[in-house]
């Protein structure tokens, strides 16, 4: 029971709390806060083109990953995030768009 208890903490103690946006042509379309633990991969925003995740990797390294459903193509900013008030960024430019996101560190 000990065990369970010590594991337990020692997850949520490895939570860290994001609030990330994104922004299409420069207006905001998305905005949500959210837990992500060591090693998990969060879907925080969707649609029919689009899926942003972001990916807790090794000690402070963070991974914010674009999916293009259309183009089955992956993008990818991978960053360190160590202390409240740091951020990761991804930006993408095409001819017919400019997608940013932004992940904040609370």
């Amino acid at each position: 029971m000990t065990l369970l208890l010590a594991l337990v903490s020692s997850i949520s103690i490895s939570a860290r709390e994001f609030n990330c946006n994104i922004k299409m042509n420069g207006e905001e379309v998305h905005n949500t806060s959210f837990k992500v633990s060591a090693g998990e991969s969060i879907k925080f925003a969707d649609s029919p083109s689009l899926k942003f995740y972001l990916k807790s990797m090794k000690d402070d390294k963070f991974e914010l990953q674009a999916y293009d459903v259309e183009k089955a193509s992956r993008t990818y900013a991978i960053g360190k995030v160590r202390e409240s008030g740091d951020i990761l960024n991804y930006t993408l430019w095409t001819r017919s768009a400019l997608i940013e996101s932004e992940c904040l560190l609370k």
